[in-house]
Order: C-alpha cells, then structure tokens, then sequence
C-alpha cells in the first residue's frame, strides 16, 4: 500500500486503463520480451521458444507500481475460484484496497465474486474481507487479516 500514499493516484487510474491484459494464449513478441526484461524472473529458459508471460512479468507480482509501469498484466480474472488464498483488487473507482480470502467452504454474499460459480463441490468464490483507502495506508489492519 506504501506505493499508493505516494502515488498520483489519477495517473495511477489512467495506467491501470491502459493496461494490456495477457494470457497463456498470447505469444510475446521479440519487443515485448525486450521491454520486459527488468520484470522478467533470472532463470534461464531453456527448451522452447521463449519466455511465458509468468516468466516475463514475474518481479511485478504483488507490486502494484510494477504493474502500472510495465504496461502489462496477466489476467487473473479465475483468481476468485476457491483455489486463490487471498487477492488484492485495486480499486481506483471507490479509491480502495480490496482484500479477499480464498478456500471459502460455505456460500456467502461478500463482495464483488461471491456470486460466481463454485470451482469444485465444496468450494465457494473468494469473500471479501476488509477494504483500505488507497491514501492512507493501514498495515496494521491488513496484518491482522493474515493473523
């Protein structure tokens, strides 16, 4: 959240407009993994083409200034299945942090996901837990949630 009380958070709402969304689907030109190298994991990539998106974009996980900086972001929209443990929705409409707790065993109406269908029997979407303001951050609730 500390890169939030220091951002402009309009040029942040404009970034996340312009996003690219990718997926597995998607195959990463020579430019893009050009572009992309101070994102991309160490590893070596030996055997195939080139590297996966995952590969490409794996130092801006849980780094929201990443994100926005690179230009890209790999969908996550099946995050709200039973199998995420927690995600966070940056919500520049409402000006909020979003915290959802994953591997939810009964049906509930928190958030935004909890209407979508279950991935397996007895596992319900993820449930929304608690929301931040973006300008001011409180990581001591946020640490509380994991405690």
């Amino acid at each position: 959240m500390a890169w939030a009380e220091l951002a402009d958070l309009e040029a942040a709402r404009r970034a996340a407009h312009d996003l690219r969304v990718v997926t597995d689907e998607d195959t990463p030109t020579a430019q893009e993994i050009q572009r992309l190298k101070p994102y991309t994991d160490d590893l070596e990539h030996i055997g195939r083409e080139g590297p996966t998106w995952d590969e490409l974009l794996w130092k801006t996980q849980g780094n929201p200034l990443a994100i926005l900086t690179c230009g890209y972001i790999a969908d996550a929209s099946a995050f709200a299945t039973c199998f995420a443990e927690w995600g966070y929705l940056v919500n520049f409409d409402s000006g909020e942090l979003e915290v959802y707790r994953g591997q939810q065993e009964a049906p509930h109406h928190d958030g935004r996901f909890a209407h979508r269908a279950r991935a397996q029997e007895a596992c319900w979407p993820v449930r929304l837990v608690a929301t931040f303001p973006l300008d001011r951050a409180d990581y001591g609730g946020l640490q509380a949630l994991s405690d």
